[in-house]
């Protein structure tokens, strides 16, 4: 090979070293597969959020807006998200959709409770996931899976602020819709919530380091 080809060689080399998110490199790209599965799951999110904005049309609410901006987002995460380095088992996968669409069934309008309040905290726990999600980028998962750990943001406070703040929306809920099945719903999903949160941390490569960094879960001096 000659030196002009030599030189051609290292400058293309070169270039696509430069066009390659370090990301992907570490990760791998997704396959035509995933990406099929993804935008399946983008659209029936999206779906899910045109919902809610078709919701607003007959009433409108903060809680309701803040919902559809969430879902939203969720859809374009998948679209977005790198490929996982560990992917979960089967019942991992249907636990965690069991988690995500048991709130949707399990939860119901109740005569009693305090609404006001409930409101508050569901519109302040929304601000907190849209924002967490920012922060959780293309790592984002429903399902405990690999895609790298996320140290800025929310995540240098408490590792799972996601989940922190979809437990507080929860219980706002519950504070302004009082009864013993949406008590019992609310404890089903938090219980759900800590094995997805347990399950994620055993799976993710390099936690260990930054569980050390940032020593609280969900609540800082609690757990």
């Amino acid at each position: 090979m000659t030196s002009a080809s030599w030189r051609q060689e290292l400058s293309n080399t070169v270039q696509n070293v430069q066009n390659v998110d370090p990301n992907e490199t570490e990760n791998g790209a997704k396959s035509a597969s995933e990406r099929a599965l993804d935008l399946m799951v983008a659209v029936v999110w999206a779906l899910v959020a045109g919902g809610y904005l078709w919701g607003l049309r007959q009433e409108r609410s903060l809680a309701g807006l803040g919902l559809f901006i969430f879902y939203t987002l969720v859809a374009v995460s998948f679209l977005r998200r790198r490929a996982a380095r560990r992917t979960p088992t089967w019942w991992e996968n249907g636990l965690a959709l069991f988690g995500v669409f048991l709130p949707m069934f399990g939860l119901r309008p109740a005569a009693t409770g305090w609404p006001i309040a409930g409101v508050v905290v569901q519109v302040l726990s929304l601000a907190g996931m849209i924002v967490a999600l920012g922060f959780l980028g293309r790592s984002f998962g429903i399902a405990p899976a690999d895609r790298g750990v996320v140290r800025h943001g929310f995540y240098a406070v408490i590792r799972h602020p996601l989940y922190a703040c979809e437990t507080l929306f929860y219980l706002g809920f519950l504070c302004a819709n009082l009864s013993i099945m949406n008590g019992l719903a609310v404890i089903m999903i938090t219980a759900i919530t800590v094995v997805r949160i347990l399950r994620e941390e055993r799976i993710i490569s390099g936690y260990q380091a930054y569980a050390q960094q940032v020593h609280w879960r969900l609540l800082p001096f609690v757990w």
